[in-house]
C-alpha cells in the first residue's frame, strides 16, 4: 500500500531535520584546528581536567534512531531524484539560507527560484 500523502511543509520539515542530523553526525577524518589561536586553545584545554572541560560545554541534542533514518531516506532516495539545481536550491533553501541571497548566487529571480523549489518538493510529494 501506498504510504500517505505528504504535504509541501512537512516535506521541508522532513529535510530540514535530516540537514540538522547531517550537521551532528560525526565526520570521517582528522580534525585540525584552523588557526594558531585554535590550538593554543586546545594546549589549555589539554592542561585542565576532565570534569571542568565536560562543564563547560552545553548539552547538545543528539540524533535519535528515527533521526538518522530519516537523514538515510532524504540523502540516499529523495535528493537524488531531483535535477542539481534544484537540489541545491532545497537544501541550501532548508538550511535557512535566505531567498535574496539564493537570488543573487544564482542570478536568477526570486519568483523563478521558489517555482523551482517548489516543484522540487512537489516531485518528493509523489
Amino acid at each position: 500500500m501506498k504510504e500517505q500523502s505528504r504535504t509541501l511543509k512537512e516535506i521541508e520539515e522532513i529535510i530540514r531535520r535530516a540537514i540538522w542530523t547531517d550537521r551532528k553526525l560525526p565526520k570521517v577524518g582528522l580534525y585540525y584546528p584552523k588557526s594558531p589561536l585554535g590550538k593554543m586553545m586546545a594546549i589549555d584545554d589539554a592542561s585542565r581536567s576532565l570534569e571542568d572541560i565536560l562543564e563547560d560545554i552545553p548539552f547538545r541534542e543528539r540524533p535519535t534512531k528515527e533521526d538518522i533514518d530519516n537523514w538515510e531516506t532524504v540523502m540516499f532516495v529523495w535528493l537524488p531524484l531531483l535535477e542539481p539545481m534544484a537540489r541545491d536550491i532545497v537544501v541550501k533553501r532548508c538550511s535557512g539560507m535566505g531567498w535574496k541571497r539564493l537570488a543573487f548566487e544564482y542570478k536568477k529571480s526570486i519568483v523563478t527560484l521558489r517555482k523551482k523549489w517548489r516543484d522540487a518538493l512537489r516531485i518528493l510529494v509523489e
